[in-house]
C-alpha cells in the first residue's frame, strides 16, 4: 500500500495499516489544530460549560430591571382601573393620579395582556412570565426602555394612592355601610364615594363581603409595590456595581425612583411590618450610591452609636419572656389577694384611719404611673389602632378603680376597697405588657 501524500516539512506518525508489514504515516498537523491550549479535544476541560460573556451578564442584569419597572407599571395599571370602579383617585390625594391611558401607551398591547395574565399568580410565575416579555428586547431597546424620560402621572403617587385607597376601604366604605344599616342617606366619607349603582341594590352582607375583598386586595397591592420596588434597587445596585448601567440610565431610574417616593414611607412600612422589613427611606437621594440606604453620608458614619438606646429596645426574646412572666405573676399575686379577701374586715372603714390614707396614697401614685407611662406613647407611629383600643380599655378600667377605690374603703368595706385597687393594677400592668408588644 502506498503511503498517503505529505509535505516534505510536516512531521508523520507511522502506524500500522494492516497484519503485514505496510504500515502509513498521517500527519500531526491536523491534530495539533484541533488542541486546545494544549489539552486534548476529548479532554475534561472541554465538558465543562463555558462562562456567560460580559455582553450576556450586562443584557441578564438590564432585563431583571426592566421586568420590575414593567412590573411596577403593571400595578400602576391595576390602581388605575380601581380608582375608576370604585372611585375617583383626583379624591384620594391632591397629587397628580395615575393615568390608565398612559401606562397601557407605554406598556403596549403585549403588556397589557400580561397585567391581565399574572392575575393570582405568585412572585416567581408573575416575574417568569413578565421576564418572557421582557427578553424580546435587545440590549438598545432595554435601555432606552430606562433612559426614556415618562410622564410623571405614570409614578407620582402610587405608593401615597394605595395607601389612601387603602384608609379608603378600611374608613371610607366601613362608614358607608355603617350608615346604610342605620338608615342614614350621609355619611362623612360621601364625599369621597361616588354614585355607585352596585351598592345601591344589594344587602349589607353582601356589601361587607365586598368591602372585605377590597381591603384585603389593596394591601396586598401595596405590598407587592413595595417588594417590587424594593427589589428593583436591589438589582440597580447589583448592575451599578458591576459598571453595566449608563450615566443615562442611573439618571433616569433615579428620576422614577423620586417620583416614587413617599414623605409617609416609614407609616407605610409600619402598615406592612408583618410581611416586610422595616426601612427609614425607600433611597436615598441625597447620595452619589442613591440606591444603597444603608451606606448613609460620611457624617452619619462618624456619630457615635447610641449603643445604650439600641439595648434598651425589645427584642423578641424579651417580647417572649414577658408575654409569660406578667400573666404568671398576676395569676400568682391573685392567691394572696383572695386569702386578703377572706380574712380582711368587712366593716366600713373610717377616715381616721391609717390605712385609708394609705389607699389614697396608693390610688394617687397609681393614677401617675399610668399617666407617665401612657402620655409619652401618645404619638408613637409603632402603635396601631387596635393596639390603642386595648390601651385605652385597659388604662381607663385602671385608673376607674384606683378613683372608686377610695369611697369604697368609707362605704363598703376596706377589704373591698383592695380588691377594686388590686384589679387596677392588674390591668395596668397588662396595658404595660400591651404597650411593649406593640412597639
Amino acid at each position: 500500500m502506498e503511503p498517503p501524500p505529505h509535505d516534505a516539512d510536516t512531521p508523520h506518525i507511522v502506524v500500522p495499516v494492516s497484519p503485514t508489514n505496510d504500515v502509513a504515516s498521517i500527519p500531526v498537523a491536523s491534530m495539533r489544530r484541533r488542541r486546545v491550549n494544549g489539552q486534548r479535544p476529548d479532554g475534561l476541560p472541554h465538558l465543562a460549560t463555558s462562562k456567560p460573556s460580559r455582553d450576556d451578564a450586562k443584557l441578564e442584569s438590564i432585563h431583571e430591571i426592566v421586568c420590575y419597572i414593567v412590573w411596577v407599571q403593571i400595578i400602576g395599571l391595576e390602581i388605575a382601573r380601581y380608582g375608576c370602579k370604585h372611585t375617583s383617585l383626583d379624591r384620594l390625594t391632591d397629587r397628580p393620579v395615575i393615568r390608565a391611558n398612559i401606562i397601557k401607551r407605554n406598556l403596549k398591547s403585549e403588556g397589557v395582556m400580561i397585567a391581565d395574565s399574572i392575575k393570582g399568580l405568585d412572585w416567581p410565575q408573575a416575574m417568569n412570565r413578565i421576564m418572557e416579555y421582557v427578553k424580546t428586547m435587545d440590549m438598545d431597546t432595554a435601555l432606552t426602555f430606562i433612559e426614556g424620560r415618562w410622564a410623571k402621572s405614570m409614578y407620582v403617587g402610587m405608593i401615597d394612592t394605595l395607601k389612601h385607597l387603602s384608609e379608603f376601604c378600611n374608613k371610607g366604605y366601613s362608614e358607608y355601610i355603617s350608615s346604610r344599616a342605620k338608615g342614614c342617606e350621609e355619611s362623612t366619607y360621601h364625599g369621597y364615594i361616588d354614585k355607585i349603582e352596585w351598592l345601591a341594590s344589594p344587602s349589607t352582607e353582601v356589601v361587607v363581603r365586598w368591602v372585605d375583598m377590597d381591603v384585603n386586595e389593596t394591601y396586598r397591592q401595596l405590598v407587592t409595590l413595595l417588594q417590587v420596588l424594593q427589589a428593583l434597587r436591589d438589582s440597580i445596585g447589583k448592575a451599578a456595581e458591576k459598571s453595566h448601567l449608563t450615566q443615562l440610565a442611573l439618571e433616569g431610574l433615579r428620576r422614577k425612583f423620586k417620583d416614587l417616593e413617599s414623605e409617609d414611607y416609614h407609616e407605610i412600612c409600619i402598615m406592612t411590618r408583618k410581611n416586610l422589613p422595616y426601612e427609614k427611606c425607600l433611597v436615598d437621594l441625597t447620595s452619589e450610591r442613591w440606591w444603597d440606604i444603608r451606606s448613609g453620608s460620611k457624617e452619619d458614619d462618624m456619630k457615635p452609636v447610641d449603643t445604650a438606646s439600641r439595648a434598651n429596645l425589645p427584642t423578641p426574646a424579651m417580647r417572649y419572656t414577658l408575654s409569660f412572666l406578667v400573666p404568671t405573676v398576676c395569676l400568682l399575686a391573685i392567691g394572696p389577694a383572695t386569702l386578703a379577701w377572706r380574712y380582711g374586715e368587712t366593716r366600713q372603714g373610717k377616715a381616721s384611719e391609717s390605712d385609708f390614707y394609705q389607699a389614697v396614697s396608693s390610688s394617687v401614685m397609681q393614677l401617675l404611673g399610668l399617666i407617665t407611662f401612657i402620655w409619652p406613647t401618645l404619638h408613637n407611629p409603632r402603635l396601631s389602632q387596635l393596639a390603642w383600643i386595648w390601651i385605652w380599655l385597659l388604662a381607663g378600667l385602671s385608673a376607674l378603680c384606683a378613683v372608686v377605690s377610695i369611697p369604697l374603703y368609707l362605704t363598703a368595706s376596706p377589704t373591698w376597697s383592695f380588691i377594686v385597687a388590686f384589679a387596677g393594677v392588674l390591668a395596668q400592668a397588662i396595658v404595660q405588657l400591651q404597650v411593649i408588644n406593640a412597639i
